[in-house]
């Protein structure tokens, strides 16, 4: 056991320090401004003392069984011997079977079936990983992605420059009361070609203060017709659209998520203060809470309006009119057009934006390349932690395979001694190495898959509607290929390794 120890610590002390320095310079290069000397220090003890203690553990139990098996017992080992419960030999399978490299090539997969078995599952977790990520590319419907928001109602979106909000004294009401999305901009979109509606986003900013916290969000317009839509979904409280607007009511469309982000949670008959600008003075009222609407409720809502997903009140549009007061409500404008006409109709656009360099253009078409780009980056990283972890799985298994052939020298040389060829050899081990690989693409196939389908279906009940199930062909049979090369691939090179030896050396060998 001592001398097991020993070994481990020497490779330790081989592999840690070259770990070190390779980790150290990748960082460096990483964020040359973030190096320090001292830092690198303390976490390379750190790590070593780690990796140390991890070989030491690593090492306890195999070096632990391998002490206790007598020299008698270990001399007389051939390696198809199997133990009963009792701990007796007994000899594996039958004594007079049809000799075949398929059947000798599973007899030797099954000698040591923990060893087989830890193999599979290390190279199945990095399988099942690489599925995940697979899945979420495959089964992603970008456009359907890309068009929440306001794009789910319309292919462009005409909003103020974010560039002279962030200057202006009163952010985005102060421009609105200098230059309003009103009839005149509108009548002139709806004049291009290909352009079927225009709807306004109707909503203010305002800051607001409760419960002695605060912090900026936005009040909707609440008509009298939507306010009976919303009724039923209304959690707590009651919504009136007449005593709203006589009383100073105010409804909240963020039940849930105030709880989340601030530690507490609106209740009816809170009182909450807003202060807003109107276009000519900031003004402040505070506002009893009449009711609550759960943010998931109201996110699926069937008459859903542009901007929703930002608002978290809802005020009677007669009172928010006043509120908005030369400022107007609204702030956004959203185009539905003809998508065979997009082209032609984002080219217009521009034209017409040059008379008014205070707007900004959205398009979808750029969106969802945003969304293509932050999906590929998000399966590089999921594939690459996934092939970090397939990476050891394969030094897994390529140590299984070559220690197999490595030790069973002199075993093939007696098989070929008794007519076995180097091609019936060769295929031997090629179907011990494949049958491992089988064995990882099923638990792969089936595992990964399940686990494919239960992320997908979780991120359906939370709301991601644009998730849809679609198995991954072109990546599982791509990972197939990748999976079943690499036995082949060692398998030759060993196979081409034993050539240079002679039979009679191999047969000499101890």
């Amino acid at each position: 056991r001592k001398m097991v120890r020993m070994e481990g610590l020497m490779l330790s002390t081989a592999g840690i320090p070259v770990g070190l320095a390779v980790g150290g310079i990748v960082s460096y290069f990483i964020q040359p401004s973030g190096w320090s000397w001292l830092n690198m220090l303390m976490i390379s003890v750190c790590v070593a003392a780690a990796d140390v203690v991890t070989v030491l553990c690593s090492i306890q139990r195999p070096a632990k069984m391998a002490a206790s098996i007598s020299p008698v017992e270990a001399a007389k080992y051939g390696g198809y011997e199997t133990r009963d419960k009792g701990g007796e030999q007994k000899q594996s399978g039958k004594l007079a079977r049809r000799i075949t490299p398929g059947s000798l090539a599973l007899m030797s997969s099954f000698r040591n079936k923990k060893k087989t078995a830890l193999t599979l599952v290390s190279l199945g977790i990095g399988g099942v990983l690489y599925m995940l990520a697979a899945f979420w590319v495959s089964s992603t419907d970008q456009e359907k992605y890309a068009r929440q928001g306001e794009f789910a109602y319309g292919e462009f979106v005409i909003d103020y420059s974010y560039n002279l909000v962030e200057t202006v004294e009163h952010g985005v009401m102060e421009l609105r009361t200098e230059h309003p999305l009103d009839s005149s901009v509108t009548e002139k979109i709806e004049s291009i070609d290909g352009v079927e509606r225009v709807i306004p986003v109707e909503s203010i900013p305002v800051s607001f203060e409760t419960h002695n916290d605060d912090g900026s969000v936005r009040v909707g317009a609440l008509s009298e017709e939507r306010a009976e839509s919303l009724r039923d979904i209304v959690q707590e409280g009651n919504l009136s659209y007449k005593d709203m607007a006589e009383n100073e009511s105010i409804i909240t469309t963020d039940g849930g998520v105030w709880e989340e982000v601030y530690g507490w949670k609106l209740e009816v008959g809170d009182e909450v203060a807003l202060t807003w600008y109107d276009g000519r003075q900031e003004r402040e009222e505070t506002f009893t809470v009449c009711g609550i609407i759960d943010a998931d409720d109201f996110s699926r809502v069937s008459d859903s309006q542009p901007g929703d997903h930002t608002l978290s009140f809802l005020l009677p549009d007669v009172v928010l009119q006043k509120m908005a007061g030369d400022a107007g409500l609204t702030g956004k404008l959203v185009i539905k057009t003809d998508m065979d006409k997009d082209e032609q109709i984002e080219d217009s656009l521009n034209a017409l934006l040059e008379e008014y360099p205070y707007y900004s253009l959205d398009t979808l078409r750029e969106n969802i390349l945003e969304t293509e780009s932050m999906f590929t980056l998000f399966f590089s990283v999921m594939v690459g932690i996934s092939l970090f972890i397939i990476a050891f799985a394969l030094i897994n298994l390529l140590n299984t395979l070559i220690t197999n052939i490595l030790t069973r020298g002199r075993e093939f040389a007696m098989l070929q001694s008794v007519g076995m060829t180097r091609k019936q050899l060769a295929k031997m081990l090629r179907v011990e190495g494949l049958t491992l690989s089988a064995g990882n693409l099923l638990i792969t196939l089936v595992f990964g898959t399940a686990a494919g389908y239960l992320m997908i279906w979780l991120l359906r009940y939370f709301g991601a509607d644009y998730m849809h199930f679609v198995f991954p062909v072109w990546l599982f049979l791509g990972y197939a290929v990748f999976i079943l090369l690499v036995p082949v691939l060692i398998t030759e090179y060993m196979v081409r390794r034993f050539r240079r030896q002679t039979l009679v050396e191999r047969l000499r060998e101890e």
